[in-house]
């Protein structure tokens, strides 16, 4: 999912790069859910939303995602 996030940001298109791991996300991608909640903290190309971003982080953290752990901290 890393390689898939730097091509998403080289792309220099948040809406494609947002669509995509919402698609992801969806299917319980919990990397894709921890980038897609970094989307929603730093309002990359879409409306801020913490409420949304602190879920995802909790989800992601939750399976063991240590990026998420760390940043569901940072929220808090």
């Amino acid at each position: 999912m890393s390689l898939c996030f730097l091509w998403l940001t080289n792309i220099h298109d948040h809406k494609i790069a947002f669509e995509r791991l919402t698609i992801a996300s969806d299917l319980n991608n919990v990397e894709a859910k921890s980038l897609l909640a970094d989307f929603y903290i730093g309002g990359w190309g879409i409306p801020e939303n913490s409420d949304t971003a602190v879920n995802l982080y909790l989800d992601a953290a939750k399976a063991g995602d240590i990026k998420a752990m760390c940043n569901l901290g940072f929220c808090y």
